[in-house]
């Protein structure tokens, strides 16, 4: 189902991911375990190292990762502005072969350790990354990144009888980011905040079985600097959820609930909102390795404090946004339909989905330029208007030597050759104005061949994307483009050590390539040509 009954959609900061922090089982060899990975990039000049280290004594199990990544410009295969724009907008001198201000530097740490029993486990982490990267928005605005993070985590195993497993998690995170215009300070943005969740998955009552649990989080934002474009405000999120299902062989009954209470304070406004969101489904198998399902959902998002509070120059999206606090919840219905095959020849899925929202919330144009030191940056306010949104996806596998077995589709021998193809269509349009709504992705397609016999492997990949003729009315059309993928791979095992050895050529055509979805697209094309070279071991 695709209603979001579990997670609060929060902010996602890190933009490495660390592996696993929280053992979960005791540690039982003699000498630690662990993983490598480096790579080195053409296209930007990236050099990139990271690695984690496993190591334990009786209940005691403890995780160590670390990354460091740093990259240049991007190289592009032509102009960095669209052609759309150029012709829209010309300028004497046009940014061309690299991408200004798009380097990046970043470095991360984590150290996590567990007492493990028989019965359950706990845990504590401590995480942190520092960052520093330029803004493809403005060519002399960097942004200098800090976050610090404390993680607890763990479970009690079978704790009563009718009680499976009860699973809770905290999280402290201290994250602040400086704006530098040249080597002047501008504005600092600074959210301080916590994460805490409780979930019981219980024994079956009955047919039913599933899970039920409480979330809450608070983070207090705060900008220091001319050009804050939020004010301070204090956001806190309250939460319970459940999520319910019924086995009636060949059918699986689903349901699941989830209600937000949310509030926004800053020193001249409290906003409040309540927000529930329900979904159903059915899961068909009528046959071995197939499965049918259905789902119907309702769901409910309040706005977030962007939406209502902003008011000022955003410098990731070059635009300058002015929040609504007369924001409602938006809401939607939505009915999802699906096929899976796991086994055979042929494999895969095929699905269709219709989403219709009232008050869905967009950045739209005011039809305004803010003009700073003489440089002009549209003016966008969020607002709310009805809208509807329905497509497809396939994704299909032909196994041209041996047929797939089992649920996850694995192997029984040492060759493989698959012919791997998917697409996806999204359609989404304004409800009250028949307009296309802005940033919608074009028609998509994807063919890969994918080869392995026993320590070697090797790809091929077409991505092709369709013009997106169809965009919001202050939009430029974005064209279409075909890139071409290829990489190979072997494998190496020395005594306890695995080693992947590997090449990726990625955009080999040199095509320039444009994301619809982006805000940047007509200023910040994909990289150009490049390959990138590197290894990664288990030990």
């Amino acid at each position: 189902m695709r209603v979001k009954l579990f997670e609060f959609d929060k902010q996602r900061i890190f933009a490495h991911s660390f592996s696993q922090p929280f053992p979960q089982q005791r540690f039982e060899g003699k000498w630690p375990t662990g993983n490598f990975d480096t790579h080195y990039g053409s296209a930007n000049d990236e050099g990139s190292v990271s690695g984690g280290l496993n190591w334990g004594t009786g209940p005691f199990v403890f995780h160590l990762d670390a990354f460091s990544r740093e990259t240049d410009d991007i190289e592009i295969p032509g102009y960095a502005r669209s052609k759309h724009l150029r012709e829209q907008d010309p300028q004497p001198d046009e940014a061309r072969g690299t991408l200004p201000n798009s380097f990046t530097e970043a470095d991360g740490a984590a150290l996590g350790g567990s007492y493990v029993w028989d019965k359950g486990y706990v845990g504590l982490s401590y995480s942190g990354m520092d960052s520093n990267y330029g803004t493809v928005a403005e060519e002399d605005v960097t942004i200098d990144l800090r976050q610090r993070r404390w993680d607890v985590r763990g479970a009690f195993y079978q704790p009563a009888d009718w009680i499976r497993e009860i699973n809770y998690k905290f999280s402290h995170s201290d994250y602040a980011h400086t704006e530098f215009e040249g080597p002047d300070v501008g504005t600092r943005f600074l959210i301080d905040g916590y994460n805490a969740r409780a979930e019981v998955l219980h024994e079956k009552v009955g047919k039913l079985e599933g899970a039920f649990g409480v979330e809450t989080q608070s983070n207090e934002f705060s900008a220091l600097g001319a050009e804050a474009f939020l004010p301070s405000v204090e956001n806190d999120v309250h939460s319970l959820f459940v999520f319910e299902e019924v086995e009636l062989d060949p059918f699986t009954l689903q349901f699941g609930a989830r209600y937000d209470r949310q509030t926004n304070e800053t020193s001249t406004l409290d906003l409040d909102f309540n927000a529930f969101s329900t979904s159903a489904g059915v899961v068909w198998k009528p046959a071995d390795d197939y499965a049918v399902t259905l789902s119907l959902g309702y769901s409910q998002r309040p706005p977030t404090y962007v939406e209502l509070l902003a008011d000022g120059l955003h410098v990731a999206t070059g635009v300058y946004e002015i929040g609504d606090p007369t924001l409602d919840n938006e809401d939607s219905v939505s009915i999802d339909l699906s096929v899976r095959k796991n086994a055979g020849r042929v494999t895969g899925s095929a699905g269709v989905f219709y989403y219709r929202f009232n008050d869905f919330i967009s950045l739209q144009p005011t039809g305004n330029d803010f003009v700073e030191d003489g440089e002009a940056f549209p003016e966008f306010a969020y607002q709310a208007s009805g809208a509807e949104f329905y497509g497809g996806e396939l994704e299909t596998t032909f196994h041209l030597l041996e047929p797939a077995t089992g649920e996850e589709n694995k192997k029984a021998v040492n060759e493989r050759l698959d012919l791997i193809l998917r697409t996806d269509y999204v359609h989404a349009e304004d409800r009250d104005t028949g307009e296309a709504l802005p940033r919608i992705p074009p028609f998509r397609s994807t063919v890969t061949l994918d080869y392995q016999r026993d320590a070697i492997g090797a790809r091929l990949e077409g991505q092709w994307a369709a013009n997106q003729d169809r965009h919001a009315d202050y939009e430029l059309p974005t064209d279409g483009y075909f890139l071409l993928n290829a990489g190979v791979t072997y494998d190496l095992a020395i005594g306890d050590v695995n080693t992947t050895f590997y090449v990726k050529g990625v955009n080999l055509l040199d095509q320039e390539a444009r994301q619809s979805t982006s805000f940047l697209k007509d200023i910040a094309p994909l990289a150009g040509r490049g390959v990138v070279v590197g290894l990664r071991s288990q030990f």
